[in-house]
């Protein structure tokens, strides 16, 4: 965190769709401290499958990180918000 150069605050790197989600998995906390967000959508996904979670917050992070790591769709695009939304 000290070498970050930007004057951009860690949760302006979000979309708002990636907050609710990151919230809806109990990881809202990092948001302030990840200024990298590919580290926070690889945490969520760790804590997701190490904890055995399940329910649609789950399922969007699972649709999120396919597209992203599949290279389907890109972040913060707005093909990416519509799956990661949480319904």
């Amino acid at each position: 965190m000290a070498n970050n150069t930007s004057n951009k605050y860690s949760w302006e790197e979000y979309s708002e769709n990636e907050i609710i989600l990151f919230q809806k998995l109990g990881l809202f906390h990092l948001v302030f401290i990840y200024y990298n967000p590919m580290l926070l959508w690889e945490t969520a996904v760790h804590k997701a499958f190490s904890e055995n979670m399940t329910g649609n917050a789950v399922e969007a992070l699972r649709r999120g990180y396919h597209a992203i790591f599949n290279g389907v769709e890109f972040r913060g695009s707005f093909e990416f918000e519509k799956l990661i939304v949480v319904k």
